[in-house]
């Protein structure tokens, strides 16, 4: 769970650059850096948010689960069923003499 707030804490800092940056791009219109800083700001907020999601899931911490994915699910759980099912027919065959 603390991985999920991580995650949308960092996506709301690159937003709030993204406008920030726009501020200071119209109010300077050019004549400082201002807008270059929330540029490496907002770098910055993409690539731990990127680093986030990456850890979380090759840790498994994070997982798909869209609703348009059940047909996977369904066809993952299939596969595992018929797995188990020949691992059955495998230890009933070693006990047979």
């Amino acid at each position: 769970m603390l991985l999920k707030i991580i995650i949308v804490l960092l996506f709301i800092a690159m937003v709030i650059s993204l406008f920030t940056g726009f501020g200071f791009m119209v109010k300077d219109q050019g004549s400082t850096n201002r807008s270059w800083i929330a540029l490496g700001f907002r770098l910055l907020f993409a690539a731990l948010l990127f680093g986030t999601v990456y850890y979380g899931l090759n840790t498994g911490k994070l997982q798909f689960s869209a609703p348009w994915d059940a047909t996977n699910r369904a066809h993952d759980r299939a596969m595992r069923e018929k797995a188990q099912q020949n691992q059955q027919q495998n230890q009933e065959t070693e006990q047979q003499p």
